[in-house]
């Protein structure tokens, strides 16, 4: 029987990393520049509720993406979900009350990830909505801030954190979206199926195997 502490304890497993040059901890660490003081505590939040969401609906299909833009959930703390994409994913997943909405200045734009918009245009057209979650959870970036590649001492970092979630949401299947993701489940040793990653140049890929496993030539 799902424990609602294990929601929270996930959340903490994730805060203990820590920030450094070329990794930022969006549950504990913030921009000064671009966002408010209280972002972490908010993204924390959101995390827990999403997590919470996740666990109620068992059973169904679990998509595990690489990790966190800058553009997405750096900014909500939720994967795949943009800020304009909040109220959205709190209504696919049933959450009454909602994600709480991040403070931005005007020097940063609000705008989704290419890879959010795409994922949530699938989600448009599915009756029923699959889980999210990436293989690393923190924000691994290059100095100058831009999205780097995890390296596969950060993906073993985060195992245990993904093998929590597969067990707190006993998902029906599980797609390892992109080579990172796949690195990351096989070193789970998890049965998963490999798809494309829906960056612009694998997107048709990613759109075929969607449409070829949902039965669906919508997706395609």
């Amino acid at each position: 029987m799902y424990n609602p502490e294990t929601a929270s304890r996930i959340v903490q497993d994730i805060k203990a990393f820590p920030t450094t040059a070329i990794a930022f901890n969006q549950y504990v660490s913030y921009t000064p520049a671009a966002e408010g003081s209280d972002a972490p505590l908010k993204r924390s939040q959101n995390l827990e509720r999403y997590i919470r969401a996740m666990a109620s609906i068992k059973g169904r299909d679990l998509w595990l993406f690489e990790a966190p833009s800058r553009r997405g959930a750096v900014r909500t703390g939720i994967p795949q979900t943009s800020v304009d994409l909040l109220k959205t994913r709190a209504k696919q997943l049933g959450i009454d009350e909602g994600f709480e909405a991040i403070r931005f200045y005007k020097a940063e734009k609000a705008e989704s990830s290419d890879t959010s918009r795409r994922v949530a245009g699938f989600f448009d057209r599915m009756d029923t909505k699959p889980l999210i979650w990436n293989a690393v959870m923190i924000h691994t970036r290059t100095p100058d801030g831009e999205n780097r590649t995890p390296q596969l001492t950060e993906l073993r970092d985060h195992q245990l954190i993904l093998r929590a979630i597969c067990d707190l949401c006993e998902p029906s299947r599980l797609f390892a979206c992109g080579r990172t993701a796949q690195k990351t489940v096989g070193l789970l040793g998890v049965k998963h199926e490999c798809v494309a990653h829906p960056v612009a140049r694998r997107s048709p890929s990613f759109k075929a195997s969607m449409s070829r496993i949902y039965s669906d030539p919508d997706l395609s």
